[in-house]
């Protein structure tokens, strides 16, 4: 079943060919990671960086924040043409087919966290046999995309996710921000979502929000993310594709405030992320220190003062 990403309910995830969706990025899925906030901005430069060398990265991010939207993000970067499949809870079994169906695209372990301890097992072995061969271009390898919204270090302590997995598929990751993190965002977000709700080739013109319309979008705590703000303008846009401020008032009034609990990350040290962190992309690199800084964005000084190594001494 042919599928875009943002089709999928939680009654309806199976095994999908994700078909290039005709709202692609500048106004279509992409526009969910738009913005100019520092948290987006961010995220936009993370995937930047890891496109051309990545090989198996996991999404981090609340419900309805926008993982999904990082694999087509990183096809885009990656200039694959090849298809994006998704595997979801439930489907995993059926991997050595999938994978035949993803080979040079991309496989989407979508909410890895929902993934059963046979299904765990299976992705594992998957892994194993296909480990990616180090002299092939990374563009002629199968990407694997993992995302959850639970923090899986905190599963793997209570026994609930294979250690063992969560080293291989956390050994590059990334962290969508919720929409409460990138308020700063809303006026290109809902200019975005907005034309995207509209019939293709019966877009109106932009308005922008007034004053009090943005004032009363940023009060709001946004549990369900760009997902949430995305179905609230379908109910309160009129046909100009312009907001009815009485019509929001009304769809705010008695929602909950309150940010989803199903993601809530453990904080480690600082000075342990950034070590974790190079010494993730040193390993990503084959132990390449001179690749590895170049994909940090730092000099190569710079990262062995993060090793805490010094380079040898040529005689």
């Amino acid at each position: 079943m042919a599928a875009h990403l943002q089709s999928f309910s939680p009654a309806d995830r199976r095994q999908s060919h994700l078909a290039p969706s005709p709202e692609a990025a500048p106004n279509g899925e992409a526009s969910w990671l738009g913005g100019n906030s520092a948290a987006i901005t961010g995220l936009q430069t993370q995937l930047a960086r890891l496109a051309p060398h990545v090989r198996c990265l996991l999404v981090r991010g609340e419900s309805g924040s926008g993982k999904d939207r990082v694999v087509r993000e990183l096809q885009r970067l990656r200039n694959a043409t090849a298809p994006v499949v998704c595997v979801a809870p439930g489907t995993a079994a059926s991997l050595p087919g999938t994978w035949q169906q993803a080979h040079a695209g991309t496989l989407y372990l979508d909410h890895i966290d929902a993934y059963s301890a046979e299904e765990q097992q299976a992705v594992l072995q998957w892994l194993h046999l296909r480990e990616p061969a180090s002299d092939r271009p990374v563009q002629q390898e199968t990407l694997w995309v993992a995302s959850t919204r639970a923090d899986l270090r905190a599963m793997v302590h209570s026994g609930r996710f294979r250690e063992d997995l969560f080293q291989r598929i956390a050994a590059v990751s990334v962290a969508v921000p919720p929409l409460r993190d990138r308020l700063d965002d809303l006026p290109e977000l809902c200019d975005a979502l907005l034309a995207e709700l509209q019939p293709a080739g019966q877009r109106a013109p932009s308005v922008p929000l007034s004053a009090a319309t943005l004032r009363l979008l940023r009060q709001y705590h946004w549990p369900g993310n760009v997902r949430e703000l995305r179905l609230l303008l379908g109910q309160c846009a009129i046909e100009s594709g312009q907001l009815d401020e009485a019509r929001l008032r009304a769809a705010l009034a008695g929602r909950p405030s309150q940010p989803t609990a199903d993601f809530a990350p453990a904080i480690d040290r600082l000075d342990t992320v950034i070590a974790t962190h190079v010494r993730r992309a040193v390993e990503l690199c084959a132990g390449n220190k001179m690749r590895a800084a170049e994909l940090l964005g730092i000099s190569r000084s710079t990262l062995y003062r993060m090793l805490d190594t010094r380079p040898a001494t040529s005689s």
